[in-house]
């Protein structure tokens, strides 16, 4: 067993996993400055496979992945969720200019502009629409009909 290995298989010895300050090179582990490539775990046929957390391997060394991903691909550097603050839209990481708000599905330009069902838009806010009014306006934010004989103003029912 190489004393350098922190993991190695049971089978036939072969490391699998080192010591922090060294790397693996095909089965063996090698002290990290033989083969100098910044924030490698994993070197294989001199280049880097394997990059240290917030890492990921581009053509043989190690790019940071955007710091405003919370989880990513260790792969590709893709981000799939963001840290809190900011919102998941179409595979990058964006901040709301008014925070983030639970009931908006869509921002553009860091604005919110599509609210879910039931929510409508005023002022890039979504305000949660009357629940008597069951025929709303989402361009013109007014109810045009309302139930149990109420009737609509503005966007409300009375």
């Amino acid at each position: 067993m190489n004393p350098l290995c922190k993991t190695s298989n049971m089978t036939n010895g072969y490391c699998i996993d080192c010591y922090p300050g060294y790397m693996l090179t095909g089965t063996t582990c090698i002290v990290a400055a033989d083969v100098n490539i910044p924030y490698c775990n994993k070197v294989t046929g001199q280049i880097c496979s394997e990059c240290i957390n917030g890492y990921y391997p581009k053509n043989g060394k190690c790019e940071l992945v955007n710091v405003l991903c919370a989880t990513y691909s260790n792969t590709t550097g893709a981000c799939f969720s963001c840290v809190s603050g900011y919102v998941f839209q179409q595979g990058t990481c964006l901040l709301p200019s008014m925070g983030i708000d639970p009931y908006c599905i869509w921002y553009e330009s860091s604005f919110c502009s599509r609210c879910v069902e039931g929510f409508a838009l005023v002022s890039y806010i979504c305000i949660q629409v009357d629940m008597n009014c069951i025929d709303f306006d989402n361009i013109r934010n007014v109810c045009r009909e309302c139930k149990n004989g109420k009737r609509a103003e503005g966007s409300r029912c009375m």
